[in-house]
């Protein structure tokens, strides 16, 4: 098993992500690789992975409350009375 997937297996039981944690796993699982380049590149790229699948659901959440706001504005002004000017 490569360092990259054995770090995207441990991510999955991780409750915190860090680059910290994620190179005290590379050491664990090979400590040579860990100290060379590989390592900062295998924790780099599943950290940036980890980043990416979690603000795919923030973006879709922030989309759905601006399309529930949109709606209450149009339902608001389609039901709601028009104030006269003085």
């Amino acid at each position: 098993m490569s360092l990259i997937d054995h770090l995207r297996k441990q991510v999955k039981h991780m409750d915190n992500v860090t680059t910290g944690t994620l190179m005290q796993e590379a050491e664990k699982h090979d400590r040579s690789a860990a100290a060379q380049a590989e390592g900062a590149i295998a924790v780099s790229q599943v950290y940036n992975e980890v980043l990416a699948n979690k603000s795919k659901p923030k973006k879709v959440e922030a989309a759905v409350k601006s399309a529930v706001k949109e709606t209450k504005k149009h339902v608001k002004k389609a039901t709601g009375h028009k104030k006269k000017k003085k």
